[in-house]
């Protein structure tokens, strides 16, 4: 009998700590997720992989057109603006992770995203006011650019990944 309530009262002191430690551990509210913009840009600037820097600058330009998207549901001019230039700041690290890459696969990927983007920056071009309309219209159109530039990269490749 005395062994049998040992191991009882170690079984029942295991599940008091488990849920002691479960309410007193951070619910992660605090913390950011991986996918938070600062967290992206710092694996961006130290990852030395060109090929892995297109992937982070992908997850970044999609998550800094998100917070433009709902900088413009808000509807005041401050964020908007500063969200725009977050926003292109990480579409032109994109543009820069695919052409530093000289990946065709990596490229295609970009440039694939890009256009997508394009596609809800049009959207959101008709979801505005009339008086907002020509900053998604910039800012579209810089997108584009980059897209344009990405997808020329991949149609004439340079010639030292062409002699591979």
């Amino acid at each position: 009998m005395g062994r049998r309530s040992s191991v009882v009262a170690i079984v029942i002191l295991a599940f008091a700590g488990l849920s002691l430690t479960s309410i007193a551990a951070p619910t992660g509210r605090g913390t950011p997720s991986e996918n938070a913009p600062f967290l992206l840009e710092e694996r961006y600037d130290s990852e030395p992989d060109p090929k892995q820097r297109v992937l982070i600058a992908i997850k970044l330009a999609e998550v800094r057109l998100k917070e433009l998207q709902a900088a413009y549901k808000k509807g005041t001019p401050a964020p908007q603006k500063e969200a725009a230039e977050n926003y292109l700041g990480a579409v032109d690290r994109l543009g820069k992770a695919a052409s530093e890459a000289a990946d065709m696969g990596y490229s295609k990927k970009a440039e694939q995203r890009l256009r997508h983007q394009l596609r809800e920056l049009e959207d959101l071009k008709m979801a505005v006011s009339y008086q907002e309309r020509p900053t998604v219209v910039e800012i579209a159109a810089r997108v584009a650019k980059v897209q344009e530039k990405i997808l020329y990269s991949i149609m004439q490749p340079r010639q030292e990944s062409a002699k591979r």
